[in-house]
């Protein structure tokens, strides 16, 4: 029984700590790379500024912004003319058609956009953000910065590992505490039975004794030591009773016996029976049928103080 009570105890706590763990590393892990993915196009608008200066004031953009920037944060920048081709690009050649990425595409647009995506060239999901550099009407350049996603992802697989640690010690302390609760019920269910087993095989002087437990259990013990003495008592009275009664019939049996003995000797011998001994005789016939009426009248008085009592 202590097993499948710590048992239960255990999957209780473990269903109870999934459905409180699970959901908040999954909020957690949206949280991290949404904040992730919001500094990169944070990153992207004020890099996005100082390129826009540059063309502002019809210079050619300088590479060096870009490498400074890639150098420090670890990503790689790609600066796109307005036909979407590479004219600085940090992690690659120059003059490469990006028109295939549907962020520059949205960029070309006049919108800024950053998200999360597989790429299919590096084989490995990446966070982008791309921001136009507008023109007197329409953008004459997208700025793009790419990361490997790997870095919000250790974020969040150290934070699942943690949810993980505060998981098993839990589980532990609740296999201690479910244990020291599994034995504190399992003890006085195993005293009771013993004393049950020990009054089905007639030893009436078992006593179950519990003083520590569930209420409802001690209550239990007591209720049975309570029956356990109300049964000795009622057996050490009903031999009692039986003991008094026989030795109270043994007596006028006794006599009657010795009367009818004499009388059959005397008939025997061909004697003259006197009807004083017959009359001796059914007298005791008389005061054993009173000393049985006593005994049954005083049987039916036990049975029902020993119902009264119940």
């Amino acid at each position: 029984m202590t097993r499948r009570l710590l048992a239960g105890i255990m999957a209780v706590t473990l269903l109870v700590l999934l459905l409180a763990e699970v959901p908040v590393g999954i909020l957690y892990a949206k949280r991290q790379r949404g904040a992730f993915t919001a500094d990169l196009l944070r990153d992207a608008l004020e890099l996005s500024t100082e390129y826009q200066r540059e063309f502002d004031l019809k210079l050619r953009p300088s590479a060096s912004i870009a490498q400074r920037h890639a150098a420090t944060d670890n990503t790689r920048v790609v600066l796109l003319d307005q036909r979407g081709v590479s004219i600085i690009d940090t992690g690659g050649s120059v003059h490469q058609d990006f028109t295939n990425r549907q962020e520059v595409v949205i960029a070309l647009k006049g919108k800024s956009v950053a998200g999360q995506r597989t790429s299919s060239s590096l084989g490995s999901d990446l966070v982008y953000a791309a921001v136009p550099i507008r023109g007197a009407s329409r953008p004459v350049a997208v700025l793009r910065l790419t990361t490997d996603s790997g870095r919000v992802d250790r974020i969040v697989h150290r934070f699942w590992l943690s949810l993980v640690g505060v998981m098993l010690i839990a589980l532990a302390m609740a296999a201690i505490v479910g244990a020291a609760v599994s034995r504190w019920l399992n003890r006085p269910i195993t005293v009771l039975d013993r004393v049950a087993r020990r009054m089905a095989a007639g030893d009436l002087r078992a006593r179950a004794g519990v003083r520590r437990g569930p209420p409802e259990l001690v209550e239990l013990a007591n209720t049975l030591d309570q029956m356990a003495a109300r049964l000795e008592s009622l057996i050490a009275e009903q031999r009692a009773f039986v003991a008094d009664a026989s030795h109270q019939l043994r007596t006028p049996l006794t006599g009657m016996r010795l009367r009818l003995e004499n009388l059959q000797s005397r008939i025997e011998h061909g004697e003259q029976i006197d009807t004083t001994d017959i009359e001796a005789a059914v007298d005791e016939v008389s005061r054993l049928s009173r000393l049985v009426s006593d005994l049954l009248q005083l049987a039916r008085a036990d049975g029902e103080i020993g119902r009264a009592h119940v």
